[in-house]
């Protein structure tokens, strides 16, 4: 008997350090932040590529339907050059014209949205297509632009019917360089091309939108099968035991079919 118990002893002292060394580096693991395996996380996401390609599908759809719903709008367009003296014939005024264009298209752009150009623009378009716009709406369909390394003055508008857009963009083009004429007392700036109805609509832009829509269908899909990934802590594979606890898996029993069944 006592050397049983001595051998008893000689065993646990052996067997010690290896459950010691196991425990220290399962709680070395554990007091180690987690990192993110890259290749598991994708391994998981292919693995759910069928909700993925959903999102995606889904995503597009919304997004490009939303556009396609939208009514179909149309641009037209009247050029203004800038340089307002064009009495003088000297090269050196001319050229003092053109150094002052570009501060002047700002000027454009103001006076356009007064009230006397606006109230003016709003009875020329009534007499013409018999349509009565306010002030507010005449401001969000108009675009004053300035062409770059350039004087020339581009008058946009854009509404949801074509010869509006053209009648628009005349009547808000004339009424502007007579305005600027009157307040800098001088020739009213050239309109060297007026607007005419474009029956063409402008580029939507559905394509690009179903496209940015796929992107944030598959970025939410992909959310929904990472975020219970990454949140569940669970041991649930010899995978797992390694990983978290750090021992090595001596064998696997299986659970017998039926056997939950049989509990119950």
């Amino acid at each position: 008997m006592g050397n049983t118990g001595n051998q008893t002893q000689a065993n646990a002292r052996y067997a010690a350090p290896d459950r010691v060394q196991g425990r220290t580096q399962a709680d070395r693991q554990q007091s180690e932040p987690q990192q993110i395996d890259l290749i598991e996380v994708a391994s998981v996401l292919l693995h759910r590529w069928k909700l993925l390609l959903l999102g995606i599908i889904v995503g597009g759809l919304i997004a490009g339907g939303w556009v396609y719903m939208q009514p179909a709008e149309y641009q037209s367009t009247a050029m203004v050059y800038s340089v307002t003296d064009t009495s003088s014939s000297t090269v050196s005024s001319l050229l003092n014209e053109l150094q002052i264009g570009s501060s002047v298209s700002e000027d454009y752009a103001i006076i356009s949205s007064s009230k006397a150009v606006l109230d003016t623009t709003i009875e020329q378009v009534e007499d013409e297509v018999g349509v009565t716009l306010t002030r507010t709406e005449i401001q969000e369909s108009l675009s004053v632009t300035n062409e770059e390394d350039t004087h020339v003055l581009v008058f946009t508008v854009t509404t949801e019917d074509p010869d509006l857009s053209s009648a628009i963009a005349n009547a808000i083009t004339e009424a502007t360089v007579n305005m600027m004429a009157n307040v800098i007392n001088a020739d009213p700036p050239v309109i060297f091309e007026t607007a005419e109805p474009e029956y063409m609509p402008i580029d939507d832009g559905l394509t690009s939108t179903a496209a940015k829509g796929a992107v944030v269908g598959f970025v939410i899909a992909a959310l929904l099968i990472l975020i219970p990934y990454l949140l569940n802590d669970k041991i649930s594979t010899k995978q797992d035991v390694e990983k978290y606890l750090g021992y090595g898996v001596l064998g696997v029993i299986p659970l017998e079919k039926g056997l939950e069944y049989k509990k119950k």
